[in-house]
C-alpha cells in the first residue's frame, strides 16, 4: 500500500478511536459515570453530610461521634453520638464548643440543651446508669451551620462495692460529684485553704465551700474568685452570695461578718445549672477580724 494511503487509514482510525460503526447506525459512546457536577456525585442537592461537616472527639473515656445530617443555605442539623468506652456512670454532663455563636436555634432532642453563644451545655436527662459501650444519641438544628471544635463530658461518680450508692435513693442523689482543695496565701499574707465538694441534687448541682483560716489571728472573710470550666448560671446560695448571676467566674461574697478564728473556716454552698467546675482559684480577700 502506498505511504499516502497508509497515511489516510491512520488518521480515520486515530479520529473514530472510541467509536462503533456497524450497519450505519449512529456512533455509540460509553458514558464516563460522571454526573454534570463533574465530581462524581449528584448534583442539584442541598441536604446530607458533608465532608466539613463531621468528626469524632475523645474525652473523659467517651466518644463523641457528630455529623451534619441536613443542611441548607442558612444552617444545618447536627446528630450527635456519646459513646461510652469507660466505666459505668451516671448524671453525664457534656459541653459542646462550636466554631461560632449561633444566632437561630430551631429543634432538639434526645437529652435537655441548653444554647448559650458557642456553646452547647448538654444533661442526661435522668440520672439512670450509662453502662459501659451504651450509646445514647441526640440532635440539634440550628443557624448557621457551625461545625463542633470539642466537646467535654463530666458525670456523678456514687458507687460502691455493692453498686452506686442507695440505688436510686435519696442517697444516690447527693453522691458527690467532685472535690477539691487549694492553699493560699492572700496579698495580705494570710494562708488559707479553700476546699470545695459538689453535689448533684433534683435539678442542679450544688458546691460547698469552706475556707479555713490558717493564720494565727481571727480573720474576717469577705470573698473569694474562682475561674469555672465555663459559663453556668448560680440559681440558689447560701451564707453569700455571688456577684454575677450567670458567668465563667465566681466571684463569692460571704455574709457580712463572717469570722474564723485560727484553724477554724467559714463555709458557703452556691447551686448551679449547668454544672461548672472549678479550675483555678484566683483570689481570696481577707482582713483581720476587728
Amino acid at each position: 500500500m502506498p505511504m499516502t494511503d497508509r497515511l489516510a487509514l491512520l488518521v480515520s482510525w486515530t479520529v473514530c478511536g472510541g467509536c462503533y460503526m456497524a450497519g450505519g447506525e449512529e456512533p455509540v459512546i460509553e458514558e464516563s459515570g460522571l454526573s454534570e457536577s463533574g465530581d462524581g456525585g449528584s448534583s442539584g442537592s442541598s441536604s446530607g453530610p458533608v465532608p466539613a461537616g463531621r468528626d469524632i472527639i475523645e474525652d473523659n473515656g467517651f466518644k463523641i461521634y457528630w455529623e451534619h445530617y441536613e443542611v441548607w443555605e442558612q444552617g444545618a442539623c447536627t446528630r450527635i453520638r456519646l459513646k461510652n468506652e469507660g466505666r459505668e456512670v451516671r448524671g453525664w454532663e457534656m459541653t459542646v464548643e462550636l466554631s461560632e455563636d449561633v444566632t437561630s436555634w430551631l429543634d432538639s432532642g434526645g437529652a435537655f440543651m441548653w444554647l448559650v453563644d458557642d456553646q452547647i451545655f448538654v444533661e442526661q436527662e435522668d440520672y439512670s446508669a450509662f453502662d459501659t459501650w451504651e450509646s445514647v444519641e441526640m440532635y440539634y438544628c440550628a443557624e448557621p451551620a457551625v461545625r463542633i471544635d470539642d466537646a467535654t463530658v463530666t458525670f456523678r461518680e456514687g458507687a460502691t462495692d455493692d453498686g452506686w450508692a442507695g440505688d436510686g435513693s435519696d442517697a444516690a442523689d447527693d453522691a458527690s460529684t467532685f472535690a477539691g482543695e487549694v492553699s493560699y496565701t492572700t496579698e495580705g499574707g494570710f494562708p488559707v485553704v479553700w476546699s470545695y465538694a459538689a453535689y448533684n441534687v433534683a435539678d442542679y448541682t450544688c458546691m460547698d465551700v469552706d475556707l479555713e483560716n490558717g493564720s494565727e489571728v481571727a480573720l474576717e472573710v469577705i470573698s473569694f474568685t474562682a475561674q469555672m470550666s465555663h459559663t453556668t448560671s448560680y440559681v440558689d446560695y447560701q451564707g453569700g452570695a455571688p456577684i454575677d448571676e450567670s458567668s465563667s467566674l465566681l466571684t463569692f461574697l460571704f455574709d457580712s461578718g463572717s469570722v474564723a478564728e485560727p484553724g477554724a473556716r467559714v463555709s458557703g454552698r452556691v447551686c448551679m445549672t449547668p454544672l461548672a467546675r472549678p479550675v483555678e482559684l484566683l483570689d481570696v480577700v481577707v482582713r483581720p477580724a476587728m
